[in-house]
């Protein structure tokens, strides 16, 4: 009787479409290991490239390089930044992949974005 519930199961199982929509799921185990990997390095990269800029307004400021009235420019862009690899972060942790691929567009235009402010002065 299990010999014959089993054989129904594969029959039923093996005709239902949701099994040939999987298209999507990693090849193997090392496939999964590998984008995470990816990922991280990604993440790690982006809180890199924040720490860099956040660094370099640092050390424009304290040389005086940066005239009082841009303070707030430049404040308000370091905020973005950091507010995106925020964004990164949470995105990663989530698992989404389309809003980490977003959020890691974001972050790297809200850097460069700040790095090209500091290059102005």
């Amino acid at each position: 009787m299990k010999k014959l519930l089993i054989a129904m199961a594969a029959v039923a199982l093996s005709s239902c479409s949701v099994l040939t929509g999987l298209a999507g799921i990693p090849s193997s185990p090392k496939a999964v290991a590998e984008q995470t990997v990816l990922d991280e390095r990604i993440a790690l990269g982006m809180e890199l490239a924040y720490q860099a800029a956040a660094f370099s307004a640092v050390t424009a400021i304290k040389a005086g390089v940066v005239p009082q009235e841009q303070m707030k420019t430049v404040r308000d862009a370091d905020q973005m930044a950091y507010n995106a690899v925020l964004m990164v972060r949470n995105a990663y942790k989530a698992g989404n992949a389309d809003s980490y691929l977003s959020a890691s567009s974001d972050a790297r235009a809200a850097i460069s974005a700040m790095m090209t402010l500091l290059k102005g002065f």
